[in-house]
């Protein structure tokens, strides 16, 4: 399944080594739009093609979650935006336990997987 184009940034060929480029638009304006790596594109294209997958978010990593991307009618809408402030909540308290986990300074976890 492929994303809609509204459902997605506009890429542009001409980005700064960050992954973000700027352009300008006919009312003098400029406006930031996310370049995604072809490793990004080629996974998400992978795990949509799987006939289980229904679709896929794509969230910042900033708080309020924000849906950056996605793919699947059921995350359009309300829906999308619920299935998203649940993701962040489970993240929020697993971030919150493994702080309180490494707080005496024995365990340090800098990566997780969920």
């Amino acid at each position: 399944m492929t994303p809609s184009p509204s459902s997605s940034f506009p890429v542009s060929s001409s980005s700064k080594p960050n992954g973000v480029s700027t352009s300008a638009s006919t009312n003098g304006a400029s406006s930031t739009a996310l370049v995604t790596p072809p490793e990004l594109e080629q996974t998400l294209a992978m795990l949509s093609s799987h006939r289980t997958v229904l679709g896929y978010l794509l969230l910042s990593h900033t708080a309020p979650v924000r849906i950056i991307r996605h793919s699947g009618v059921v995350f359009e809408g309300e829906q999308g935006r619920r299935y998203a402030g649940a993701v962040g909540k489970i993240i929020d308290t697993v971030r919150s336990g493994l702080d309180d986990i490494s707080a005496d300074g024995a365990d340090s976890v800098s990566f997780t997987t969920i």
